[in-house]
């Protein structure tokens, strides 16, 4: 993804965020540090997508203070209120879905076919995301990696060709404004963390053990599958 679509998610998620928290002008916004940490993405990239708010009326940074919410009126004018919120949402949720159909779909060639080595590359994300949970540290690398191991181990090349899709959908959840807001607030965001990296622990030895229905059925609830 080039810096300049990386600085635009960075303005939608921010004017997704802004709508989906209700705050009003005057409302302190996440410092640029922050937004860095939280979005994986460099302070610059960060500053690029902030100034195109404060371009817009929408923020304003006030030196040695921080970044604070000007004016929403701008957000309705500029195409990101609520119907942002609903795109955003919607595409997350169908990218999520075709993702669940093709890792449920491959685990059964997951759990026959993977290598020691790769058993020991999924151990090795497990304790890394644990790690970074210790640390309170964006997991985003370490969750993406985990279940690209986990398709590169079926040996199929077609299956391989959904890894993008893979990558797509932890992009968009980074910038998704559920997610943004979760990660903002530190206890939100450690229980998440301490969710996943349960649930990859679990999906691992699931996996170690080759029972395919166990490793089926975590993974499905870690990639949030409702009951049908």
């Amino acid at each position: 993804m080039t810096r300049d679509s990386l600085s635009l998610q960075v303005c939608m998620a921010l004017k997704a965020y802004i709508v989906s928290e209700n705050l009003e002008p005057g409302s302190q916004l996440p410092s640029e540090r922050e937004l860095s940490e939280v979005l994986s993405v460099s302070r610059n990239v960060v500053r690029e997508g902030l100034s195109v708010l404060v371009a817009e009326g929408i923020i304003t940074k006030k030196p040695g203070k921080g970044i604070f919410l000007r004016d929403i009126t701008g957000l309705a004018a500029n195409g990101g209120g609520h119907e942002i919120l609903d795109q955003e949402r919607a595409r997350y949720e169908a990218i999520r879905e075709a993702r669940a159909a093709v890792e449920l779909g491959a685990i059964g060639l997951i759990v026959s076919r993977i290598s020691d080595a790769e058993l020991d590359q999924l151990e090795q994300s497990v304790v890394d995301l644990e790690h970074k949970l210790q640390q309170g540290e964006s997991f985003i690398k370490e969750d993406l990696q985990f279940h690209l191991t986990l398709l590169q181990a079926a040996r199929n090349e077609l299956l391989l060709q959904w890894s993008p899709m893979v990558e797509e959908v932890m992009r968009v959840w980074v910038y998704h404004p559920d997610a943004l807001a979760s990660a903002i607030r530190p206890r939100a965001s450690r229980q998440d963390a301490a969710r996943v990296a349960a649930e990859h622990r679990a999906i691992l030895d699931a996996v170690r053990r080759r029972d395919v229905e166990q490793a089926r059925t975590i993974l499905k609830k870690h990639l949030l599958v409702p009951d049908l």
